[in-house]
């Protein structure tokens, strides 16, 4: 049975372009394997969305495959495999949201990377709403430029291992059977350096101090981790930099409750208020509003503010709600005159 696209993306046949584009964005940022690196399945469902983008986003394949959905659609990117699925979704979200390209599953292919770093920021739940920026300073092991990570200036400075006798093996006898194993004093290489950089002093790597600035994406969650591609050590013996990995904290809010994408606060409003019915004003995370109490408003109700809360989502315009918990208060002394009145009114 062929694909339906249209459910995959949880549209309809008659969806436009952007409401098929919001569809694929929230999908892709929930199932991206950085997201869930240890559900297989979450990976091959961003596979099967981005499959049905790849058709859907586009004019011509999009009416081919309603005209023929059996062999329509994108034939071609269902073979491309990871790498250009990982291109497809980075043409539309770039690099903002720290999620890293899939390592290749060929050995042959795979380059060996340096030590990450990690890091730890923290953010008010204002600027999970808008999003912010932060500048990162930190020490980093780079290639040392005088010997480009070797070491050593030339081959004039190494010598042969005494240890191996240059073979870079050493041989030990445990009776009738002989052992050949890489000798530690050389890493395998049969040399060792004589005359080490001055600049690293054989190390082949130096410490610098380094910064960076950082965007953090609107509606991010308490624990989440950003991932800077190539900003990590750089040690000897590896191809490419390891990463900056960044954690993040959500700092507790004064006034402020969140619940995923919701936020809670309390109001207190007067006993003649929650009789009689009000307008009080309400703060909310990104203003104040008038919020209208009707009579006879109970202790403990809770009103909603729509549209008034945090993203749904990293990235996501869309925003969830603000509840405003009422709390009356009644008080705890009262005149001999208000409370006469009070006895003559039928509240039960």
């Amino acid at each position: 049975m062929a694909k339906d696209y249209y459910i995959t993306l949880g549209v309809t046949q008659d969806s436009s372009e952007d409401q098929i584009k919001k569809a694929y964005r929230k999908l892709a940022l929930k199932y991206h394997p950085d997201k869930n690196p240890d559900d297989p399945s979450a990976e091959k469902k961003f596979k099967e969305i981005s499959e049905a983008y790849d058709c859907l986003s586009d004019k011509e394949k999009r009416n081919n495959y309603d005209m023929f959905p059996e062999g329509g659609g994108s034939g071609d990117f269902r073979a491309s495999g990871m790498e250009d699925i990982f291109s497809h979704f980075s043409e539309m979200f770039g690099n903002d949201f720290g999620f890293s390209r899939p390592r290749s599953r060929d050995p042959r292919r795979r380059m060996s990377k340096g030590e990450s770093i990690v890091r730890e920021i923290s953010v008010t739940l204002e600027e999970v709403l808008e999003g912010a920026s932060r500048e990162i300073s930190y020490s980093r092991g780079q290639s040392c430029r005088d010997c480009s990570g070797k070491g050593y200036a030339s081959n004039d400075d190494l010598g042969r291992c005494r240890s191996c006798r240059g073979s870079g093996q050493v041989v030990s006898d445990f009776g009738a059977m002989r052992v050949s194993t890489s000798c530690n004093n050389c890493g395998g290489t049969g040399k060792i350096i004589l005359n080490p950089c001055d600049g690293c002093a054989g190390v082949g790597a130096m410490f610098k101090n380094t910064s960076i600035n950082i965007t953090i994406p609107p509606g991010i969650l308490d624990g989440n981790q950003l991932r800077i591609e190539g900003h990590g050590h750089f040690s000897p013996g590896y191809q490419v930099p390891g990463d900056l990995l960044v954690n993040i904290s959500v700092r507790k809010h004064r006034k402020f409750d969140r619940k995923g994408p919701h936020i809670y606060s309390e109001k207190r409003i007067s006993f003649k208020a929650a009789v009689l019915g009000a307008s009080v004003e309400v703060e909310l995370i990104d203003g104040k509003i008038n919020l209208n109490v009707p009579s006879g408003t109970q202790s403990q109700t809770v009103m909603s503010v729509g549209s008034r809360g945090l993203p749904i989502d990293v990235g996501d315009p869309e925003r969830g709600n603000h509840y405003v918990v009422i709390i009356v208060d009644v008080p705890n002394k009262i005149s001999e005159a208000d409370r006469k009145i009070i006895e003559q009114l039928d509240l039960s």
